[in-house]
């Protein structure tokens, strides 16, 4: 009897009609997803449903039996899919490094720089993916043949940092080329020039509102409207994240409803017959084509195409069913989706509102307020998507569920706007290009409107910045060490948890004889998280990080406690794209002291970035008369590094306390012999050189750079900018050094700098070289060769990627990111 009634229980699993759709969505994700790399699971899965599918056989409907065993097939296939195309791809790997003749067709962009370069995926003929820059009229190559030499992609440099090796993977990508190599020889090209190039459409809408927006309004529609987030200045992007807002400036259902809202509104289409509103989808295809296909507009485009379908065949289908379809007509397409996380974000987001979404609705209070309902769904979407958060970004913002509801109303303002303008631009186009009038008088008006929407806008903009940079939202991210990511991640298991508890409990069981209630076991649950918190939490320790920021210098300091020193901050562009990933990875979100050796641009620039972000407390910075340089010789592959525009002139002592005032950032200027306090992490610091009579009558910055030594836990780091010889061999004859444990070497490792009578002097024991690929050979084969004569161990960021330094149990242990 018992037996019976468990038979029965599993039986319902496999009820098509209530579960197919779930189940054949949830098998698919969890298929493809393991296959790739954990095969042997997979078919334990399968190998699992089978059991169950032949112990309830017996009260499985005949239809029922058909479709289970149909989806269980589809698993199998879809396994040997994934195996199959992934050992195609990864056969390029045996050619890693050897020149080999290759027919290459264009697959799809990954993503675009405001410089007209693109970062494509090629196919061979035997389906090898291989990953390669473009640039130019490059960007129309379909096909290329020729000679070429693949190499390994660039696995993650810095803490935090971007992992080229693993991006690719999830594209099935696992190799890359360079057309600029020694080895590439290209034999043949074929061209496909497109009918209506997008690019050139948005440049020509970018140029019509250029002339009366500022650049940083009009790339912000861009951005908002069509995606173009690759002309979007850094700062506002870090704005954005701040808030947790990232998510708006990629095009997805939130814009989709945007684009409609006007035509669906405007010319009452929803009150009109269904057959009109089909005449919307090529007006949704074309703007799908304008935004290059991101996968949240697609999604939002075929889920609204379904609905009229349905409702014209006079079907009655929910939206949540019609996604978990798409979710899985997209996979079997393209199984490897399931590894971008545009798609993940996209569809588990928009899978928790339509799931929450009704029963909210029902709510007394939620009816009355659809800010308080916009607020508490947004927070259930933050706590069903935190695990993908966590695991792809390492921080997430509670701030979100306060902000996107107060930002609703501004941000549809502004994505209207922009689509105004769109409409205007091509209406003109139209009106000069095909019907060959001149209107004047309509481009007069459009001006005027547009100069008031400029200002308007600016404004806006400004307020927001000021809004986002807020030390209250930093204070309100989180990372996946704080007590609430625990606490949430651990809600969230105990939630399934209670599930599947209940559902054993009612299969090893005729009555629920155990009551799994989720207010039972809270307090409990909550208690031992609270424990597990302060038992495993990593033990903070003293750490010192030499970031590989390419040509130039930058180091992080970092206490147990989470104070902060920053020693120079590389070339401009640095601070988003290095340190700031580097600060969320330790859990930093405010720099204590910021340190510039002197005003070379590869040394101020990253600095710069976080000035202007009010991510540093206090900046020290030489007493300078000179004016900074502009770094500009450094290799090709440093110049994907975006330079903001208030971040690329030269820069001087005033400008630079202009910068922190109008930014309300301390500073301080200091010369040799000075004494710095750089509370809580180190009590006295002497500033060793320049020597002020180096320094009275030239213009050479290096000539300005801070020496000093800092002692940390017993360890001795001399840090020395770019010192030249000369100042040099001032310092060893005015100071007496002893126990110099690290030697950051001077100027990237220039054979002008770290002479044999100063590294008889300071004696280090390991060498520190910050360099990235340059012009100017660093670094320097006489220096290395100075370096080994005395017994120096050498550690080279260009070879070594960061160089990491860490206290455990009062050891200092040395490490690197690349082997």
């Amino acid at each position: 009897m018992k037996l019976l009634f468990q038979q029965r229980i599993i039986a319902l699993l496999f009820n098509a009609e209530r579960y197919g759709l779930k189940s054949g969505c949830f098998l698919l994700c969890l298929i493809t997803y393991l296959a790739r790399d954990h095969f042997s699971i997979c078919l334990i899965v399968i190998f699992f449903c089978l059991i169950l599918m032949v112990f309830a056989y017996s009260f499985i409907s005949k239809k029922n039996r058909f479709f289970y065993f149909g989806l269980l097939s589809i698993m199998l296939i879809q396994i040997w899919r994934v195996l199959y195309v992934r050992y195609q791809a990864k056969a390029i790997e045996q050619y890693i490094g050897d020149t080999v003749y290759l027919e290459l067709t264009a697959q799809n962009t990954l993503f675009q720089t405001n410089e007209e370069r693109e970062f494509k995926i090629y196919q061979s003929k035997n389906g090898a993916r291989l990953a390669l820059w473009v640039e130019g009229e490059q960007r129309y190559w379909q096909k290329i043949c020729g000679y070429f030499r693949p190499k390994v992609p660039q696995r993650v440099r810095n803490p935090g940092g971007f992992n080229q090796k693993e991006y690719l993977a999830n594209y099935n990508c696992y190799a890359v080329l360079d057309l600029k190599d020694k080895y590439t020889s290209i034999q043949q090209v074929t061209v496909r020039m497109p009918i209506l190039d997008r690019n050139k459409l948005l440049t020509g809408f970018q140029n019509y509102i250029g002339s009366s927006f500022d650049p940083r309004t009009v790339d912000f529609i861009l951005s908002l409207c069509f995606g173009r987030t690759e002309n979007l200045s850094p700062d506002l992007k870090q704005d954005f994240r701040n808030l947790g807002l990232s998510h708006l400036l990629a095009v997805s259902g939130f814009h989709f409803d945007l684009f409609l809202m006007p035509l669906l509104e405007g010319f009452n289409f929803k009150k009109r017959n269904l057959k009109i509103q089909f005449l919307l989808l090529p007006l949704i295809l074309f703007y799908n084509w304008l935004c290059a296909y991101p996968i949240g507009l697609i999604r939002a485009s075929l889920i609204y195409t379904f609905m009229l379908i349905t409702k014209y065949l006079g079907l009655d289908v929910s939206r949540k069913n019609i996604l978990l379809f798409i979710m899985q007509l997209f996979l079997l397409i393209n199984p490897w989706l399931i590894f971008q996380v545009n798609f993940q974000l996209s569809f588990i987001s928009s899978l928790a509102i339509y799931y929450y979404l009704p029963y909210l609705k029902k709510i007394n209070i939620m009816q009355k307020s659809k800010f308080l309902q916009s607020m508490f769904l947004s927070f259930l979407v933050q706590i069903i998507i935190l695990p993908f958060l966590i695991k792809n970004f390492g921080i997430w913002q509670i701030g979100v569920i306060l902000v996107s509801g107060l930002l609703n109303f501004p941000l549809t303002f502004f994505y209207l706007t922009g689509l105004f303008s769109f409409y205007m631009f091509l209406f003109l186009k139209l009106i000069k290009n095909i019907i060959f009038l001149d209107f004047r008088l309509t481009e007069q008006l459009s001006r005027r409107i547009f100069d008031f929407l400029h200002w308007l806008l600016n404004s806006a903009l400004q307020i927001f910045s000021r809004f986002a940079r807020a030390d209250f939202w930093l204070q309100l991210q989180n990372n996946n060490n704080s007590l609430l990511t625990w606490l949430i991640l651990g809600l969230l298991i105990l939630s399934i948890g209670l599930i599947i508890g209940s559902f054993l409990s009612n299969l090893l069981t005729e009555k629920q004889r155990l009551s799994l209630t989720f207010k039972t076991y809270l307090p409990g649950f909550i208690l031992m998280i609270l424990l597990l918190f302060n038992i495993l939490r990593p033990q903070l320790n003293w750490q010192i990080c030499f970031l590989d920021v390419g040509q130039g210098d930058c180091c992080l300091i970092i206490s147990p406690e989470r104070n902060c020193i920053l020693i120079d901050g590389g070339i401009p562009g640095q601070g988003y794209r290095t340190i700031l990933p580097a600060l969320n990875y330790f859990g930093i979100t405010k720099i204590d002291y910021a340190i510039i050796s002197h005003l070379d641009s590869d040394h101020y620039g990253g600095i710069v970035d976080l000035l202007e972000l009010r991510r540093i407390e206090k900046i020290v910075f030489p007493d300078s008369n000179c004016t900074g340089s502009i770094k500009t010789n450094y290799a090709e592959s440093e110049k994907n590094v975006y330079i903001g525009n208030n971040n690329a002139n030269t820069i001087n002592k005033q400008t630079l306390c202009d910068k922190c005032d109008a930014n309300g950032v301390k500073y301080q200027t200091v010369k040799q012999s000075d004494i710095l306090s750089l509370e809580p992490l180190i009590d006295k610091l002497e500033i060793l050189s320049p020597a002020p009579q180096l320094t009275r009558n030239t213009q050479n910055q290096n000539d300005y750079s801070l020496c000093f030594v800092l002692e940390i836990a017993g360890l001795n780091l001399m840090f020395t900018g770019d010192l030249s010889n000369t100042n040099e061999q001032k310092l060893i004859s005015e100071y007496q050094f002893a126990g110099i444990d690290i030697l950051k070497v001077a100027h990237h490792g220039s054979k002008y700098s770290t002479s044999e009578k100063f590294l008889h002097a300071v004696d280090p024991e390991l060498a520190v070289i910050s360099v990235g690929n340059n012009y100017y050979g660093h670094p320097a084969p006489e220096l290395l060769e100075r370096l080994i004569q005395y017994d120096i161990e050498i550690k080279r960021t260009d070879l070594n990627g960061a160089i990491m330094l860490e206290l455990i149990d009062n050891q200092w242990h040395l490490a690197t990111y690349v082997e």
